[in-house]
């Protein structure tokens, strides 16, 4: 407990003792350890919390490179959840890390539903979707997405909010995805932030849609019809 402290401790200032310790025993799904995957994970690990589930079928490549910050170039070719996890364990050891390498369409329901949060770090809907169909009815998803240089973020929670199916009823998948660097790091930080709520039952996105868009700083929060 002390390394804890003394690795998180200007968490620990700003949180206080009693939601560190909500922290600590948070277990996190990451499906998907690209370029949001990749910061959301790595901020969830610095700020301590007890495991990590990293769910990806991708193999490094150059392109991934330019955004993706777990990833150098001595990685090209090798799996993302092998080296995510290499490189996430050697942040703080305080981290209990799970790679599953496997398509979202095979991941075990069981592993999905013994996470206290899941989040929606995808690059396609068809996956999202598969992954939205796996969660139990109390379990919180925290959405992101990037194109350009915008971003969205929500909280899909069952009952309670519209299903990712039924926000992107009409959406039309695309090959590439143009981004920019500072979207990804922006988003995913947002998205880490809004997991860190769900964990301490504050969350601020419940039917809500964050769109973020950098090329004029625009916060926009819109309201999602249930």
């Amino acid at each position: 407990m002390q390394k804890r402290l003394n690795i998180t401790t200007r968490n620990l200032q700003f949180y206080g003792k009693s939601n560190m310790e909500k922290i600590s025993k948070a277990t996190v799904l990451i499906a998907g350890v690209g370029g949001l995957g990749c910061i959301v994970s790595e901020i969830l690990v610095r700020l301590g919390v007890k495991k990590l589930v990293i769910v990806d079928k991708g193999i490094i490549d150059e392109p991934d490179l330019g955004r993706q910050a777990l990833y150098t170039v001595k990685d090209i070719g090798k799996r993302k959840v092998d080296v995510a996890k290499e490189v996430l364990m050697s942040m703080s050891g305080l981290t209990e890390i799970e790679a599953t390498f496997t398509p979202i369409s095979n991941l075990d329901k069981g592993k999905v539903h013994s996470c206290d949060c899941v989040v929606d770090c995808l690059d396609n809907f068809i996956s999202r979707f598969e992954l939205e169909e796996k969660l139990k009815d109390t379990q919180p998803l925290i959405h992101g997405g990037i194109q350009n240089d915008y971003g969205q973020i929500t909280t899909i929670l069952k009952g309670k909010t519209p299903t990712l199916k039924e926000i992107y009823a009409n959406i039309k998948e695309t090959d590439v995805i143009p981004v920019s660097t500072p979207t990804v790091f922006t988003v995913a930080s947002l998205m880490a932030q809004e997991v860190v709520n769900n964990i301490l039952s504050t969350p601020q996105l419940i039917g809500n849609l964050l769109i973020v868009e950098l090329n004029d700083f625009t916060f926009t929060k819109i309201k999602l019809k249930g």
